[in-house]
């Protein structure tokens, strides 16, 4: 899949005209393959700063259903520039809430008398990497993403919370894409 989309972008960049894109004072308005909704904004200078949000329902085995909060904001500051292309260094962090996840801990509380059972685990995650913006025209771009995050796990019912340092979106490069609009 990666190939393929490498591929098409490499045709559209030879075949399309060099008119120079700029996020300057646009609004971007797109989605990337982990379900988040994104708003990015471009600052002076080619900077872009971002936020997105995603909600994901899942049913379980005995018929209710869990839910997952996810709320993310980035910042990315340019590397390198050309007229359909940038590479920038991106810092993010991004909060998750979830319903039924016990933080790896391996048990879920139980609820006593009375008392609800709190099972939303929280996590905190700063990262930083390197995204890849190419426009597809001169309204639509699609970015790769890919480096190192840091989960800050807080398991449910006073559990010993936990970290995690790995690559982002599970080892895979994180694509999405933006439709941007005249802010001006």
């Amino acid at each position: 899949m990666r190939k393929v989309f490498l591929v098409v972008a490499v045709l559209y960049l030879v075949a399309s005209p060099a008119e120079a894109v700029e996020t300057d004072g646009r609004l971007g308005l797109g989605a990337d393959y982990a379900k988040h909704i994104t708003v990015t904004y471009g600052l002076s200078r080619g900077r872009v700063v971002g936020g997105g949000l995603g909600l994901v329902s899942t049913e379980q085995a005995d018929g209710g259903t869990d839910l997952h909060l996810n709320l993310g904001g980035f910042y990315q500051h340019p590397v390198a520039r050309g007229d359909r292309a940038g590479l920038y260094l991106d810092f993010g962090l991004e909060f998750a809430s979830i319903d039924g996840f016990d933080g790896g801990a391996g048990t879920l509380p139980v609820a006593e008398a009375g008392v609800p059972d709190h099972r939303t685990t929280t996590i905190w995650t700063p990262h930083v990497g390197l995204t890849v913006r190419v426009w597809m025209g001169r309204d639509f771009s699609l970015t790769a993403t890919h480096g190192l995050a840091l989960d800050l796990i807080h398991p449910p019912g006073g559990a010993d919370s936990r970290t995690n340092f790995r690559t982002f979106s599970g080892d895979l490069t994180e694509v999405s894409f933006s439709y941007w609009l005249d802010a001006r």
